[in-house]
């Protein structure tokens, strides 16, 4: 039934590939054909514990990347799935500025290919990176938490949204590291009466990864209000 359904959703609103735009077929799923996802590149070789980004195969020995000695960040794990760039450049951006929600499928079947790494988050309290109301409007959604939702139910924990964005901040994308660290000083909090559980594994949730200075902001004010294990995720890194 599934099948013919799709069908006939095929028929009259045919999909078509985000990278190299041709038609998909009835027996792919998602809107990225079976070709372009041989030129997603996945993070499954040596990675840093701390953030997750990948190290060169001769660094394998050391666990912890440069930054995240030299900057010490507030979370203890991280786990990214692809770099910025090529498909995957193309796949964050129609997820964050296209309300890319019709992504599920492929974002499933990625979960799926990292079902082994994902595992360190099963159970957890997932807590997404808020947006500014005002930004959140004018997407129409918050990515990190749609993200969040999915992964959730991946790895059967919950979501908790548990911090608010005090106010609005300029975007990250064209900022010096220096910058996005000042830019992100003091703008989230806690909501109101919300208390963290030191005996729960929170996961921090965003699109991309780069110099971490948001998601360590957001660490950080959840370590000030009791958490004692915080690790984050991103899809991509940049």
């Amino acid at each position: 039934m599934h099948a013919l359904w799709t069908s006939v959703l095929d028929f009259f609103f045919p999909r078509f590939c985000l990278h190299c735009h041709q038609r998909i077929q009835l027996t792919q799923e998602g809107f990225i054909c079976d070709l372009c996802a041989k030129e997603f590149v996945l993070s499954d070789g040596a990675c840093c514990q701390r953030c997750g980004r990948p190290m060169l195969p001769e660094a394998e020995h050391n666990l912890v990347c440069a930054d995240c000695l030299e900057t010490n960040p507030s979370f203890q794990f991280g786990i990214t799935l692809f770099p910025y760039k090529g498909i995957g450049r193309e796949f964050i951006q129609l997820l964050k500025y296209k309300n890319g929600q019709f992504l599920k499928s492929n974002l499933q079947a990625l979960f799926k290919k990292f079902i082994l790494k994902l595992s360190a988050f099963q159970g957890s309290t997932f807590v997404p990176v808020p947006l500014h109301y005002f930004r959140r409007w004018q997407r129409g959604f918050n990515q990190s938490e749609w993200i969040a939702n999915l992964l959730s139910r991946h790895c059967q924990g919950k979501v908790k949204n548990a911090l608010i964005r005090q106010r609005y901040t300029q975007s990250q994308t064209h900022l010096t590291r220096e910058e996005r660290k000042v830019n992100v000083s003091n703008v989230f909090s806690l909501k109101k009466r919300d208390v963290c559980n030191p005996h729960v594994h929170y996961v921090l949730v965003d699109d991309v990864f780069t110099t971490g200075a948001t998601l360590n902001a957001c660490a950080s004010t959840l370590r000030k209000g009791g958490a004692q294990r915080i690790s984050i995720f991103a899809l991509a890194h940049g």
